[in-house]
């Protein structure tokens, strides 16, 4: 079978629909989740697993919720907080039983009532991230932690998606997950958390290896992979594919309107002059006709 031929003027248009589609996230959260269960998915969760462990041990409270990811597929697990919430916005993979089930859009929970959210994943496979995003914050309490993990388009992962999204706009077939998502750059998600009042303490780039699937590419690979990842963490390097953003929730102070009886006059005062009139000798006061 003859190989089909495009013109210029079409593989540019693919090429260029590549960079610029919306790709359907209906079942790319679900196809996410399952893809956690694969080497790769597994080697991401145990460094971001890490990288979380420290942070949860240090924070305290009754009601910890994680969005996105499974039970299965738990970052919060080690937290020393009792009550542990997941939702992930398309239900349980294997057992209905294990995760609720509910929009991350419009979560089922009452306003300032978790003391620590972790967001894992959740905004590159939603369709509004912004409404999951004020969502998260508004259950989350003023002076809770906020915990944000996302995927980096400046990345090595970022690169692969890229290259990923235009194979794919040359078939015509969707791309596969997590390459389906939508990867936002630290510097964007720092200002959506700052306009909800959350300030960002630090930020922590993970995973400085190559995107490897597939047992021959990870054969062939791997060691190459390693040292990339090695070299990444020794020397702190900005482009890993994955940040890990820790921010606080503030209360901003409701300060008093002054009373309009407390202002200040324009004018002096007037005294009135002091006189006899009206007083007896023995200190009663006396009416005058």
């Amino acid at each position: 079978m003859a190989a089909e031929k495009f013109s210029r003027v079409e593989v540019r248009r693919r090429l260029l629909a590549g960079f610029r589609q919306t790709p359907s996230l209906s079942g790319c959260a679900q196809a996410f989740v399952g893809w956690l269960g694969s080497e790769a998915g597994k080697e991401l969760m145990a460094a971001e697993a890490r990288a979380l462990e420290r942070s949860l041990e240090t924070m305290f409270g009754y009601h910890i919720l994680q969005l996105g990811g499974s039970r299965a597929a738990s970052l919060i697990a080690s937290s020393p907080i009792g009550h542990k919430i997941y939702f992930n916005g398309v239900g349980s993979d294997s057992d209905p039983s294990q995760s609720a089930f509910a929009a991350l859009e419009a979560l089922p929970l009452q306003t300032a009532s978790i003391d620590v959210v972790v967001i894992h994943h959740a905004l590159e496979f939603s369709a509004d991230s912004r409404a999951v995003l004020r969502e998260a914050v508004r259950v989350l309490r003023p002076g809770g932690q906020l915990l944000l993990y996302g995927f980096q388009p400046w990345s090595a992962w970022g690169v692969k998606r890229a290259v990923s999204r235009v194979l794919c706009a040359m078939q015509s077939v969707p791309a596969s997950a997590p390459w389906c998502g939508r990867f936002r750059s630290a510097g964007r998600l720092a200002d959506w958390l700052a306009l909800l009042e959350i300030q960002v303490q630090c930020s922590t780039d993970l995973v400085h290896g190559l995107p490897l699937e597939g047992d021959w590419v990870r054969a062939k690979l791997g060691p190459l992979s390693a040292t990339a990842e090695r070299w990444g963490v020794r020397l702190a390097s900005p482009l890993g594919s994955v940040v890990l953003l820790q921010g606080l929730k503030q209360s901003r102070p409701v300060n008093p309107l002054p009373l309009a009886w407390a202002r200040p006059l324009k004018g002096p005062l007037v005294t009135p002059a002091p006189t006899l009139r009206g007083h007896s000798r023995q200190g009663r006061v006396s009416f005058d006709d």
